[in-house]
């Protein structure tokens, strides 16, 4: 993940029990669940859900856990450019978050008309963001010289 991102935006994914392969994935910025990946609401649609600004990033049952479990598989074996070019609006939220993709390559995601909700909501939070560099240490800091 992007450095300034850190403490700020979180990507979860859990199962229900050893013997169902039903799941639910979601990502929360600051705090607040903003997309909800759930396989039980492909299944079972839910008649009495009662809709929330997550819904307006990605509808309900829109995406199944399995799809952003394989979006997540994809950007860690294939590389967030694959990831970010797959036109997947899974592959490339997640891809928007990666530290290798720097904030003119998002400015220019920006100007794609058809950009899913939460791809875009996910490129604005980061450009709105400051740059936070990382600055490398150099030597052990545990050695004696260090501690000066």
């Amino acid at each position: 993940m992007a450095p300034e991102l850190s403490g700020r935006v979180s990507v979860h994914f859990t199962r229900h029990h050893h013997r169902s392969r039903c799941g639910r994935g979601w990502i929360t910025v600051d705090g607040s669940e903003v997309a909800n990946f759930c396989d039980w609401s492909v299944y079972r649609h839910n008649l009495d859900h009662r809709r929330s600004y997550k819904d307006k990033l990605a509808d309900y049952g829109e995406f199944r856990a399995w799809d952003f479990k394989s979006a997540a598989w994809t950007l860690v074996h294939d590389g967030a450019e694959k990831a970010l070019s797959s036109g997947d609006p899974l592959k490339m939220s997640l891809a928007v978050l990666h530290r290798k993709i720097g904030k003119n390559r998002i400015r220019a995601l920006l100007f794609q008309h058809e950009l899913h909700p939460l791809v875009r909501y996910l490129c604005e939070f980061r450009l709105s963001l400051p740059n936070k560099r990382v600055q490398p240490t150099l030597g052990n800091p545990r050695a004696p010289d260090a501690q000066r």
